[in-house]
């Protein structure tokens, strides 16, 4: 299916929540709302407000600090003990915002996906200790756009990209059930952390996460426990109702993970790959609400989180 006529099936969110992180340990939920940063303690059902302002957050391997997109466009992190705001990145202003920071797990890096106006998007690295931004792709072998990046090691990554530049990936991703190069597909980068200079080396993700026909590229909300070993991901339900639900994959065996039948939009999970936060349309009014999977027990818990948010 062309990707234009997924999207126009497949619609984001109209109100809600966008999206979301999980603590390491998988208790608390953390998204921006409504310009404050809210941090939602799913099983004390405890809701806090912070006043800063932190888009796409993601929290470090020891819970104790948020990274995200700040209002000026750059990669920040909030203390949670202090409320202290730590800038990681002190460029000019950029035209294109970054986009799906993530931290490495020993927690001494940040990925981001990175944009310009030529519409070349690639992944960068941010030290957090130096304040350096180092580029993993070349611009003239990034991509027209790229998304979901989660860190599956130490020097590898796995991320979502349309629309390859290197020719060489692009007959690859054409040799994919005959692929359309401008949807989106899995790829993998593997690189030095320690490095100053030198790129990453990107191959397409083989097999992809779905091997479905026609359905390799829709999926979103990709994510993995800390090790790398469990992978989560929101994709379309076989069944004959139309619906997406949350996937996971382990051990080399992909399985669906929820029956619900509604439309999903961000996914997150925790270190031990036990717990994965999504949001759904819960009342089928295409306002996205957090819900919470136990992936051991299988069992759902709607949060009503925007409930609780507004007062209701």
């Amino acid at each position: 299916m062309p990707y234009g006529q997924w999207t126009n099936r497949r619609p984001g969110p109209f109100t809600g929540l966008g999206p979301i992180a999980l603590s390491p340990n998988g208790s608390t939920v953390a998204t921006l709302y409504k310009g404050s940063l809210v941090l939602y303690d799913w099983r004390r059902e405890t809701v806090t407000r912070l006043p800063d302002w932190l888009a796409e957050p993601t929290f470090s391997p020891d819970g104790r600090w948020i990274a995200g997109r700040d209002g000026d466009g750059q990669i920040s992190s909030l203390e949670l003990d202090t409320g202290r705001l730590v800038a990681f990145t002190k460029e000019a202003k950029p035209a294109f915002a970054p986009i799906c920071p993530r931290v490495s797990p020993d927690g001494r890096k940040i990925a981001v996906a990175t944009a310009s106006a030529s519409n070349d998007s690639s992944i960068s690295l941010v030290d957090c200790e130096k304040r350096e931004v180092r580029r993993l792709i070349p611009a003239k072998f990034g991509f027209y756009s790229v998304s979901d990046l989660c860190f599956v090691g130490r020097g590898e990554i796995l991320f979502q990209a349309a629309a390859p530049r290197d020719p060489m990936l692009a007959q690859q991703v054409k040799a994919i059930r005959d692929g359309f190069v401008s949807e989106n597909y899995q790829y993998r980068l593997i690189f030095d952390p320690e490095a100053s200079t030198n790129h990453g080396d990107v191959s397409v993700l083989t097999p992809q996460l779905d091997t479905r026909p026609s359905l390799a590229h829709q999926i979103q909300g990709l994510c993995a426990s800390r090790s790398g070993a469990v992978l989560a991901w929101l994709g379309q339900s076989p069944g004959p109702k139309y619906g997406y639900e949350v996937f996971d994959r382990q051990g080399g065996v992909t399985r669906q993970a929820t029956s619900r039948t509604s439309y999903t939009y961000a996914c997150a999970i925790s270190d031990d790959g036990n717990t994965i936060a999504f949001t759904e349309d819960q009342s089928r009014g295409l306002s996205f609400d957090l819900s919470i999977l136990d992936r051991r027990s299988g069992a759902v818990i709607e949060t009503r989180l925007l409930a609780k948010l507004d007062g209701g």
